[in-house]
């Protein structure tokens, strides 16, 4: 059925003017879902608004967090230096101990050496000094 133009007419004017009818038209016209729309879009419209503002809360303590966290950071990269430092004076410490230790090591075996000596030196002239007594205690006189 073709409507005429006065009739078409007074069916824009009724939509315009009448909110009953608007709706009424828009029931008929409208699947339930799309006559759902704007009041499940507002829902979800909150929903975002709730969540961006948690994500903001979010950012601003991330910001804060990253901030102390980037001060802990440039304090250990000074604490690492710090002993970096220490270590090298400590291997240069060490690498002198052993320098020490080796010269020690060799004055200790010639020492040991000397005192072989003085040992063999002592129980010769021991025995040298003393043979009459030993052959008489062995008999062998």
């Amino acid at each position: 059925m073709a409507m005429d133009t006065d009739t078409r007419r007074a069916f824009l004017r009724a939509l315009d003017e009448d909110e009953d009818f608007r709706q009424e038209v828009r029931q008929r016209l409208l699947s339930r879902e799309l006559l759902e729309l704007p009041e499940k879009f507002a829902a979800f419209s909150a929903k975002v608004n709730d969540f961006m503002v948690y994500v903001n809360d979010f950012i601003t303590e991330q910001k804060q967090f990253n901030a102390e966290f980037r001060k802990d950071i440039n304090g250990l990269q000074g604490n690492v230096a710090g002993l970096n430092e220490d270590v090298s004076v400590l291997k240069d410490d060490v690498a002198g101990l052993k320098i020490g230790q080796s010269r020690i090591e060799s004055r200790l075996n010639r020492i040991a050496d000397d005192i072989g000596m003085l040992k063999g030196n002592v129980a010769f002239y021991a025995a040298r000094d003393r043979f009459e007594f030993i052959l008489e205690q062995l008999g062998l006189e």
